[in-house]
């Protein structure tokens, strides 16, 4: 046998075969995650939908190959039910069935070494599907093709695994096997249909011999039947009985309402609807009043309205004062049986994106226990600390890094702007506290510090890096958002020269600093173009033939920033691209012509040179010559890679 499966035995599901009241019905359509007793309940109460019966037929069809049923969709589609309901029916049918335990292994090796009629059943399966993959070749390398797979999985969780090149290339698993569905069709085949027409399921449910599998009946009028049948209709129920399943199939299908086109989303939208949901949530969440899962789960709604698709189990069990190898059982399957939250390879998250939004407003507004801001600060200093001790930085990147779209994020849910903004700028000081080594941090800091109207702050947040910013860990890549970023509050403050060398620091070869990105290359060229129009216009009234020089080399920065700045900005962001355009009119306006690349190249190398001369600060003028080796030539040789240039003539060996 396989170490952490069970075998599923027709006396094991009699076993856990209960009535459903309509309670235990409401829960389940209300998000709770699906139990055996789900899978065995009649089809009146939840119906086997077409997913269900094409799979099953799908795995009672004889062939020489091995079948392999591989649902893969959005949380909320329905993929754990119809796996489970697929893995009684082929008990029920006589057959062996496997099923894999939550967070338990595969072990090839093992496969392998089983007799053949086995069906491996697998929930989640991406935390094993690297393990499925060299299963499958093992198997196929043998000549074997009596295992059969019924598999399903989150779909962005199941795509990681297969990363290659940027781009995630999936095996061609039908070369082995019999695969249904069929690759790329797995969201439509987990739709609602509302018709018998089925378009969820036409051309889906057949192979290669052209046969069409299972049935091709409509699954929304089951649905709401069942809804009825347990009192659960709710909202719907206002709606004329000819145009439910029309809505059922609508918001199912497409992003409307509190709706995030899945049937979960629909049945929340219809049954609860916007007006409802906050008492909905709140009767649902204060039944953990005074148990600790409560507050996991409002750190994990905290975490995916600050943009964290999954809060780890290991943060969230040393939060929350739980052993660590109990975080399963005393924290995802507890909250998931409670129909608050769902997970996969770890991560915990809220059942649906509107279940968290409405958590964390309810929370600002002191409907539920605790504070809003104190529980950010802990969910950020809890991540780095756990984050360091067990898993890498990356772990938590995207919570610790949250700060600068926080407050819009949280405006939207109603918190004024104030409120917002100093929750934002508490998560910001909090991780550069937690993790003073990285200087992405203190960037982060300092942008959700100019989001919020801090200039001042942010101005100060970065120059307080000026010793040790290029010792930090990550300076070679955060190196140049560091300067850029600089380069705004300091120009804010009057300090032109300054800022036009930061800016043109972060586009030039300094020491210790690799690739410039578009982004990098856009921003800079944003911040240098603003100082130069600032520069060009304090020079405004004075004589061309009396000038040093240092007007005109400004203004033709203008139309250097121009050029070079729309190499590098896509053509979506147009405001950018108007501001690019801005540079071009004044230019215009003084005269300035057209430039090649080489010549704009040159005129920025002139600019930073000129500015450095200029400077007044003694700490950006000791920055500027660590950066630049003393009598060394500026050059921009990581900028003409990113816009295309071969190696100029006149760039330094």
């Amino acid at each position: 046998m396989l170490d952490g499966w069970f075998e599923l035995t027709p006396e094991l599901l009699e076993e856990r075969r209960s009535a459903l009241t309509s309670e235990d019905l409401t829960r389940f359509f209300d998000g709770q995650e699906p139990d055996w007793r789900h899978a065995l309940a009649p089809e009146d109460q939840i119906p086997r939908r077409p997913v269900a019966l094409d799979g099953l037929t799908k795995m009672r069809t004889p062939d020489a190959s091995q079948a392999v049923v591989l649902l893969v969709g959005a949380d909320g589609t329905g993929k754990s039910t119809a796996l489970l309901q697929i893995a009684a029916d082929l008990v029920g049918d006589g057959r062996r069935v496997l099923v894999r335990s939550p967070g338990a292994t595969l072990d090839p090796t093992a496969v392998m070494e089983l007799e053949g009629g086995w069906v491996l059943v697998s929930d989640d399966a991406n935390e094993i599907a690297k393990e499925f993959e060299t299963a499958m070749q093992q198997l196929l390398a043998a000549d074997r093709r009596d295992v059969d797979w019924l598999l399903s999985a989150r779909e962005a969780d199941w795509k990681a695994q297969f990363l290659r090149y940027g781009r995630s290339l999936e095996p061609a698993w039908e070369r082995s096997s019999d695969l249904w569905p069929a690759l790329g069709n797995r969201a439509a085949v987990l739709s609602v249909t509302a018709s018998a027409a089925a378009p969820a399921t036409e051309g889906l449910a057949a192979w290669a011999a052209g046969t069409r599998l299972g049935s091709t009946a409509a699954d929304a009028p089951a649905i709401l039947a069942a809804w009825a049948g347990a009192g659960s209709l709710g909202a719907i129920a206002s709606l004329p009985e000819a145009e439910r399943a029309e809505a059922l199939e609508e918001r199912s299908t497409k992003k409307l309402g509190i709706s995030d086109g899945t049937l979960l989303g629909a049945s929340l939208d219809l049954r609860h609807g916007a007006d409802d949901l906050p008492p909905f949530v709140e009767q649902i969440v204060r039944r953990l009043d005074g148990d600790p899962i409560q507050e996991a789960f409002l750190f994990a709604a905290a975490a995916q309205v600050a943009g964290v698709d999954g809060l780890d189990l290991f943060v969230l069990a040393d939060l929350i004062g739980v052993d660590r190898d109990q975080r399963r059982a005393a924290i995802l399957a507890r909250l998931a049986s409670a129909g608050l939250a769902s997970g996969t390879a770890g991560a915990l998250r809220p059942r649906h994106p509107a279940i968290a939004k409405v958590a964390v407003q309810l929370l600002a507004e002191g409907r539920l226990a605790g504070d809003l801001e104190d529980l950010y600060r802990r969910l950020v200093r809890g991540t780095a600390t756990t984050g360091n001790d067990v898993k890498s930085l990356s772990a938590g990147g995207a919570i610790m890094n949250c700060g600068p779209l926080l407050s819009e994020k949280l405006q939207h849910l109603g918190l004024s702007r104030e409120r917002a903004d100093q929750i934002a700028c508490t998560v910001a000081d909090e991780a550069e506290a937690a993790l003073p080594d990285f200087l992405l941090f203190t960037v982060a800091r300092a942008r959700t510090y100019q989001a919020g109207g801090r200039p001042v702050d942010a101005r100060r947040a970065l120059r307080a890096r000026f010793a040790d910013a290029t010792t930090k860990n990550d300076w070679d890549v955060v190196g140049r958002a560091y300067l850029q970023e600089l380069s705004g509050p300091e120009a804010a403050a009057g300090r032109l020269a300054e800022a036009t060398t930061l800016a043109g620091l972060a586009l030039a070869d300094a020491e210790g600093l690799g690739q410039v990105t578009m982004a990098d290359g856009k921003l800079a060229l944003l911040a240098l173009g603003d100082a130069a129009s600032e520069l060009a216009r304090a020079e405004d009234g004075t004589d061309d033939d009396t000038d040093d020089g240092t007007q005109a080399l400004f203004r033709r920065q203008l139309r250097a920033c121009t050029h070079l700045g729309e190499k590098v900005t896509p053509k979506w962001d147009q405001r950018a691209r108007f501001d690019f355009h801005t540079f071009a009119v004044k230019a215009d306006e003084y005269g300035i012509p057209k430039t090649s690349a080489a010549e704009a190249l040159l005129w920025l190398g002139e600019t930073l040179t000129t500015a450095m001369a200029m400077l007044d600060d003694p700490e950006v003028k000791n920055l500027a010559q660590r950066l630049v080796p003393e009598h060394g030539t500026l050059g921009f040789s990581h900028l003409e890679h990113t816009i295309g240039l071969g190696r100029l003539p006149w760039a330094k060996e």
